[in-house]
């Protein structure tokens, strides 16, 4: 098959074996497959189940039940006693050419899933249809027919959502970020208030505390004044102090003078009295011994 014509992620051809209504089937849609119309029972959801289950996708993603099992049930292959079940989609990759995408389902609820023959997990088949921006669980770019309802129920949100995700991957990565930042615009914006509202309560403390400042500097400077006032007064009370100490001790040294003075004059006088004593004493003997040779 030329896969040239087809688009990235087109599916090419898929094969079911023992899988719902179809016991052998092979289908090979054309590179514009986009809408199975069919009359009831023609198989449209068992060919949307099956490529749904072999992309990775739950069967939640059909409005049916979460489990396998169920979906094997629904079949006509219900009392086969091996359940080989085995919807394949080969995919379209202009880089690697046709990829073989296959589901192998097994009571109970197991499937075994392969990429191109070889086994891999649920994940890496995930990974890989996510590399072609299939997604199966968004309802604008697969919708099956049990899930009309539930996908005209989607809020307006929802659905812009969901289109950006089937239209540019970077459209909804740009609309991702302006909810974050208008939901960060509303943390910012609350930040803002709480803080406008801290700088108001702030002035408020402001208006009362600063002529309490006002007094209290002008308290400060009056106590500064007092203490250098108080110690001028000391110094002029030590001055002060000093000069009626030089002007006694002046005066202690005119009257040491003057004792001293009068200390020699009494000396003096002493000397001059002891002196006229003597001279009386000797006189009076000279009298006596004059009166007696007489």
């Amino acid at each position: 098959m030329d896969c040239r014509r087809f688009a990235d992620g087109s599916i090419t051809k898929i094969v079911y074996h023992n899988f719902l209504t179809y016991d052998d089937v092979e289908c090979k849609p054309g590179p514009n497959l986009n809408v199975f119309i069919g009359t009831n029972g023609a198989g449209k959801s068992t060919v949307i189940c099956g490529i749904c289950l072999a992309v990775g996708g739950s069967p939640k993603v059909l409005g049916r039940s979460e489990r396998m099992e169920v979906e094997i049930a629904l079949g006509t292959c219900v009392y086969y006693s091996k359940f080989d079940n085995a919807p394949t989609s080969n995919r379209a990759d202009s880089r690697n050419g046709e990829q073989r995408v296959k589901i192998l389902l097994q009571r109970p609820n197991k499937c075994t899933y392969f990429i191109n023959g070889s086994k891999v997990t649920q994940h890496e088949v995930r990974n890989l249809v996510a590399s072609y921006n299939i997604q199966v669980d968004n309802p604008c770019t697969f919708l099956a027919q049990d899930k009309v309802k539930s996908f005209s129920e989607q809020s307006p949100v929802d659905l812009l959502m969901n289109t950006e995700r089937a239209g540019d991957p970077h459209l909804l990565k740009k609309h991702e970020e302006l909810i974050k930042k208008k939901k960060d615009e509303a943390i910012y914006t609350e930040n803002a208030r709480e803080i406008k509202q801290r700088l108001l309560d702030v002035d408020r403390e402001l208006t009362v505390l600063l002529p309490r400042a006002e007094n209290y500097k002008k308290k400060e400077f009056l106590r500064t004044k007092i203490g250098i006032l108080e110690k001028k007064k000391a110094i002029l009370d030590f001055q002060e102090c000093s000069m009626r100490y030089a002007a006694v001790d002046e005066t202690v040294k005119e009257l040491r003078i003057a004792v001293e003075y009068i200390k020699k004059q009494i000396e003096n006088i002493r000397k001059e009295s002891a002196g006229k004593l003597k001279k009386k004493s000797e006189y009076e003997e000279n009298h006596v011994d004059a009166v007696c040779f007489s």
